[in-house]
């Protein structure tokens, strides 16, 4: 068994969980969904995310440490994780700025153990291409959850996102080439050249040359369900995936 997608599944039911239970404590107009976790809940993704992120559209950002406690010390949340055999340990919150709010943990059931975060940053300009749509009701569907709604980002605003991050990060990420390889599969007009820097593509470009298949197998094949692990899990699929991520990206040039 791998013990880090069972991990990953678990982590997937508390996200679920915390998008059904915060609107009872931060109005849902207040923030939205971006990431990994707006691919797989809204984009149909096949890869699980590890955490959470959201940007925080609201007018008092300050609010949102205490109400994020609220929700994870709530009765209706920590019944739905025990009630999907769902623990959620080791809560710190290292990094309450005032432009971020962080909270990691680990997320434990009987065959597994994953850590994960929930963050929400504050966006003084947030990008306008997002909008209020039901989650995927597959996900949380056997697990007795109810659809939930939030506000995600779009088509547009995502890969935008995704291109800055491919491109900026610190240490290249491959879940970036393969959340824009869907991306550009699904809406392939999003982005047109002048929509974003020159510059930032060829910087992602190259980052994206850079990653290896190993760095994919261990940060990206291990999240993916089960069904679709055999079919990612090879190099030339990882190096096709590139390829045509850099395709794309030229375009934009």
């Amino acid at each position: 068994m791998n013990t880090t997608r069972t991990g990953a599944k678990l982590i997937e039911f508390l996200q679920l969980a915390l998008l059904q239970v915060l609107p009872t404590h931060l109005p849902i107009a207040d923030y939205v969904v971006k990431g990994g976790a707006n691919m797989r809940l809204f984009y149909d993704s096949r890869r699980r995310s590890q955490g959470i992120d959201l940007d925080y559209l609201g007018s008092a950002f300050w609010k949102v440490e205490d109400k994020v406690d609220e929700t994870l010390n709530s009765r209706a949340f920590r019944d739905l994780l025990r009630l999907a055999g769902v623990e959620m340990v080791d809560l710190t919150k290292p990094n309450q700025t005032t432009t971020t709010r962080r909270w990691k943990f680990a997320v434990v059931a009987s065959r597994a153990r994953l850590n994960s975060k929930i963050e929400f940053s504050s966006r003084s300009a947030a990008d306008p291409e997002y909008a209020l749509e039901a989650a995927r009701s597959d996900i949380g569907r056997a697990t007795g959850l109810r659809v939930v709604k939030a506000n995600h980002y779009l088509a547009t605003a995502a890969i935008r996102q995704k291109i800055q991050a491919l491109a900026e990060r610190s240490d290249s990420e491959p879940r970036d080439v393969f959340d824009l390889d869907l991306l550009f599969a699904g809406h392939p007009d999003a982005v047109k050249a002048g929509d974003v820097d020159g510059a930032l593509a060829v910087k992602a470009i190259d980052a994206a040359f850079a990653i290896p298949f190993e760095a994919f197998a261990d940060l990206v094949v291990d999240y993916l369900e089960e069904d679709f692990v055999e079919i990612y899990n090879r190099p030339e699929v990882w190096d096709e995936m590139v390829t045509t991520v850099a395709g794309h990206l030229e375009r934009l040039r």
